[in-house]
Parts: C-alpha cells; structure tokens; sequence
C-alpha cells in the first residue's frame, strides 16, 4: 500500500472526500484480464468435473456448425454419385444422432455446472457483504463512497452476468472459438485472404465493443447513485412499517411525484449509455456484412472461372453463411465476456480493498475514563460541525448524563466514543490512551451499549442477547431477559431462547413490539458484565410509563462498577448521574449537577420546568 493510501486511511470516512480519491483508493491495482480469470477459476482448481467440462463442451458444441456445414457437401457428392436412397437415409440419420448426441452433451453440461456457478457466486458475494460489514462506519455516510463501492456488488449479483456470466459464457465462448478456427481453414482454401479479412474484421468490432463497454462502466457511478435513491422510494413505498403514515396522510401522490424526477434521471443516464453505440452501430454492421461480402467476391471469381465444382460450390456457400455466424457469436460472447471482467473487477477490488481506518493493538483494562481534548466533528462530505472543540473529562465508574435538544450532538458523542467515528479534529483519550492506538475490536467490547434506534437481527433470542453465536451463556441469557420483564415472552414461545427474531429469514420467526426491542437491548447489556462501560441512547424511548421508571429505578444496580454514559430527553431521569452535560449547537453550554443546574437559571432550568409541566415530580425535586 503506498504512503498516500496509508495517510487516507488514519481517517477513510473523511478523507475519501472526492470521487478522484475514491476510485483511486478503491481501484489502486488494477488487474489483468488474466488475473481477473484465474482469481474467478480458483474455487475450481481441484474440481476435475469443471474442467473437464470446459474441455469436452467446446469440441461437441464447436463441431455442430462444421458438421452443418459438411452435410450438404456429402450429400451432393453422394447424389452426384448415384447412391441409393436407403444409403442417403442412413448418412442423414447417422448424422443426425451425431447431433443430437454433441447438442444433448452441451446441455447436460450447462445444466449439471450451473448449480456449482451459481453456489460460487454466492459465496463471492458472502465475501464482499462480509467487507461492507467490517468497513468503517462513517464509510456509509459518505454518499459518494457508497455510489462508487456498491458497484462491487453488481457482478455478484444476478445469474447470467457479472461472474457467473463469465462462468456461462465461456463455453460458447470456447466453442466458438473451435468453430472460427476449423471454418477459417475450410474458407482458406477459397483464398487465405479470407481468414485475414475475418480477423481484421473481429478485431475492429471487439474494438467497438470494448470502447462502449468500457464507456458504460465508467458511468455506472452516476447510474448507481440514481439506483440507491430509487430503491429508498421503493422500500419506504413498500415498507409495512410505513404503510399506516403512507395511508392515514396520503403519501401515495407525494411519492409518485418523487419518483418521477428520478425516472427521468434513469432515462437521461440509459441516453449517455447508448450514445457511443449510436454512432459507432454502422461500423459494426460493416465490418460483419464485409466478411460476407469478402467471401462471395472470392467466390463469384472461382465461379466464373469455373474452378469449382457443385459439391465445393456447396460447402463454400454453407461455410460462408456459418462463418458469419461465428464470428458474429465469437465478438458477441468476447465482448461480453470483457465487460463482464470489468464488473467482476469492480467486485474483487471490493473484496480486496482494506476499508478500515488504521488503529493500534492496545486494550482497555480495568475501570474506564474517558476524555475528549478539543473534539469536533462533522459529517463526510460536509462541512457543518455537529461538535465544536469539546472538552470534557469523564472519570472512573462516574455516571455522566448528556441532555440537549434534537440534533445537538448528543448521540454523535456515543458513536465517536464507541470508535464508529473518528474526531475531525482534537484527540479522545480512554484511560489516558489515546483511542486511535486502541483496538477497535477491542474497544467495542468494553461498553455495553443501548442504542436509540434498536432494531434485532434476524438470529435467535440468544444470539441478540449474546451478541455472539460462540459460548453462550444460556443460563445468562435467561437471567437477563427476565430481569428486563419479558419471561412472559419466551413462555408463548415452544422454542424459548432459541427462537429466531423477525420473519426476513425464518418463516416461524417471532416479531417484537418496539417496547419489547427496547428490553431485549437492555437485556444485553446487563448480559456483558465484563464490560468496562455502559451507555444508555435514549434507552426508554418506546418504553411505557411503568416500564421507564422500573429503567430508571434499575440503572443504579445495572451500572454497578462501571462507568456510565446516559443520554435521555427526560431531564428528571438524570438525578442519580454525578454531572450532567447540557448540549447546545455542538458545545457544551452547562455542566454540573442536577442540583447545580438548577441553581444557575440557565437553559437547564428552563428545560426542566417546561417537562416539569407535563410530569409528575417528587416534592423534594423543588
């Protein structure tokens, strides 16, 4: 990796700011056709059934146009001849089963590889998903990223192009190949300037071909970009989760019309696409009739000259329609095969390209401090601070609240503290390290984290509570669910812990309410009691009444020994932290506690005793 890569990648979210830097870190390698063919071919170097089909599907299917072209000739000698008739049915008969027997072989090895092709697709496409979910995660804000690296998916994606057509394509491709050569040398006996004209004449439209593939591909970007906004319209249009705000408030017309915009994006995307062929399309048509027009102007000579006789004349005339055709078929499965290499380029380089920021190897022991050293961060591509040059020291087993209002910085805060992010500037220091020279891998394993947002995976109960699939605790697993207040959930369930959550994968999977999500992430974090660190997102945002106070009332034993980070909306649920910081525009406006808040009649106070309106507190909150 060069230098210039290395610095890019102390920061790849922020630093990949350019579609220039883009394609030249995705792309810094780029491989040979060579390359490309034998990385495709490498899951089958010990798979004799493959390469033997590669083998005898060529030689079956590459004779069938030469025996088509040697019948006729036959035949007219055998009539020529004065053969009898039962001697004239059994050649054709003969023949026949000939091709019948080479026609029923290629089949039977396109039908018999394609199942071995479309398993190997696949597991290219479980590798390049696995990069895109171990890629850094600001990586994903970053829109012009995501538009140029989602193009590694495309030849993983589908059966008849991209890697698993190349896979399919390459017997007619080898098969036409024996049928151009043994073609050329029946027409070299025409005249040998035939099979000279034949290869100029596929090298120019390979030529062609190649420069409008290749002009595709270099657009394939902006077409994507376009893809992903269709596919969000597409999936909130569909999404049962929006389906009563789409019905209740007519959203229907405002998509159509949203949609429109993008359709016609498409439209002059798929115009840029064609251009090239547009103009160069009479070209192609030329250099294919000229090998036709080629061979019958040598033909028209020997016919004149009366140098040939019927039974030739026959199988020139038969070889010239089939050399046609081959070349025709030979460009075609070439060409096709070149612009698919350029995708499965785009899908190896995705596999190989490292797109993670570069971090140390040391580890988080014992109780954890935090510290941010004139921290501020804004959003790839942007330039807007969502966190101005914040400082702030949090100590061992303190328990710290983060209030403010939408959009203050709060739960960008948790993200740069977990090492979703890296700072923009300024240093974050985790027991006095700074969090760059730690492992990240690491680092996620010291917190026990609630999210905002919580959403399952589509794995069983166990392994959402776990957060592994290796050396679960069964017992704690259990322990936790129960302390949450679900038992009553896994009693409806015959499988209990081992039922799998949401029906995406699993037919008989079980669906949660947003409140039960809400205890099933809680639950995990009391299962990681090896954890360094607790932060709570809003963990009681779609919890009812009853079940937020029992929260409230609970985080006291929860975050027993650890240090904790709580982010709520409600200011009188932060009492028990030990300070309080009040977020506002991306700085820290008020820091203390919820006493000394008070006392100072600032934006604390007056945020307080606005939800005070609304909720019932103590007498002694005064």
């Amino acid at each position: 990796m060069t230098v210039r890569n290395e610095n890019l990648r102390e920061n790849l979210a922020q630093n990949l700011d350019s579609e220039e830097k883009i394609k030249a870190y995705l792309r810094a390698n780029n491989l040979s056709n060579l390359k490309l063919l034998r990385i495709a071919y490498s899951p089958f170097r010990d798979n004799l059934k493959i390469k033997l089909s590669l083998l005898i599907y060529p030689f079956v299917n590459g004779l069938i146009p030469i025996l088509q072209a040697f019948i006729m000739y036959f035949l007219v000698g055998l009539i020529s001849k004065g053969t009898d008739l039962r001697t004239m049915i059994l050649i054709i008969t003969a023949y026949s089963l000939i091709i019948f027997a080479f026609s029923l072989i290629s089949k039977q090895i396109e039908l018999r590889t394609y199942a071995t092709y479309m398993d190997t697709r696949l597991n290219f496409f479980v590798e390049a998903a696995g990069t895109i979910m171990k890629m850094d995660y600001g990586l994903g804000e970053n829109s012009l990223f995501m538009g140029e690296f989602t193009r590694g998916f495309e030849p993983f994606s589908n059966n008849s192009q991209g890697l698993e057509g190349i896979y399919h394509d390459m017997y007619p491709l080898l098969s036409s190949m024996v049928s151009f050569v043994v073609i050329s040398v029946i027409m070299a006996k025409l005249n040998p300037l035939i099979c000279i004209f034949a290869l100029i004449s596929i090298l120019i439209q390979l030529l062609i071909r190649n420069y409008t593939d290749k002009y595709r591909h270099e657009h394939t970007g902006e077409l994507n970009k376009v893809r992903r906004k269709t596919a969000s319209f597409y999936s909130e249009a569909s999404d049962f989760r929006f389906a009563k705000d789409i019905r209740i408030f007519s959203f229907k017309e405002r998509f159509i019309e949203g949609f429109k915009p993008l359709v016609a994006d498409v439209v002059r995307i798929s115009r840029v696409f064609i251009k090239p062929e547009i103009f160069l399309s009479p070209i192609l048509a030329i250099a294919l009739v000229g090998i036709e027009a080629i061979c019958f102007y040598f033909l028209t000579g020997k016919i004149i000259s009366n140098e040939i006789s019927l039974k030739d004349l026959t199988l020139m005339i038969t070889s010239v329609a089939i050399l046609s055709r081959v070349s025709l078929a030979l460009v075609t499965n070439l060409a096709q095969t070149r612009a698919n290499l350029m995708y499965v380029g785009d899908g190896f380089d995705m596999i190989r390209d490292d797109l993670e920021s570069t971090c140390g190897n040391k580890k988080i022991t014992g109780p954890m401090s935090i510290e941010f050293r004139n921290v501020s961060f804004s959003y790839p591509l942007s330039s807007k601070k969502v966190l101005d040059d914040l400082s702030f020291t949090i100590k061992e087993r303190e328990k710290v609240a983060i209030v403010g209002v939408n959009g203050a910085g709060k739960s960008t805060i948790v993200s740069l503290i977990l090492g979703l992010y890296k700072p923009t500037e300024g240093e974050i220091l985790i027991n006095g390290i700074n969090a760059n020279e730690l492992d990240l891998k690491e680092r996620f394993k010291a917190f026990a984290t609630v999210l905002q947002n919580v959403e399952p995976l589509s794995v069983s109960i166990a392994e959402n509570v776990a957060g592994t699939c290796k050396n679960i605790d069964r017992k704690k697993v259990i322990e936790a669910i129960n302390r949450e207040g679900l038992s009553y959930k896994l009693d409806q369930l015959p499988k209990r812990i081992d039922t799998q959550m949401t029906r995406n994968i699993h037919e008989d999977g079980t669906l949660f309410s947003g409140g039960e999500n809400q205890k099933l992430a809680i639950a995990r974090a009391i299962y990681r009691t090896d954890a360094k660190a607790l932060i709570m997102d809003e963990p009681t945002a779609a919890l009812d009444a009853l079940a937020e106070e029992k929260i409230y009332k609970d985080l006291e034993n929860i975050s027993q020994g650890k240090t904790l980070i709580f982010i709520s909306h409600r200011l009188a649920s932060t009492r028990f932290c030990d300070k309080i910081m009040l977020l506002d525009g991306g700085k820290i406006r008020e820091m203390g506690s919820h006493e000394d808040l008070l006392a100072k009649n600032g934006l604390y106070k007056e945020m307080y005793e606005s939800q005070r309106k609304y909720y019932k507190e103590e007498d002694n909150e005064k």
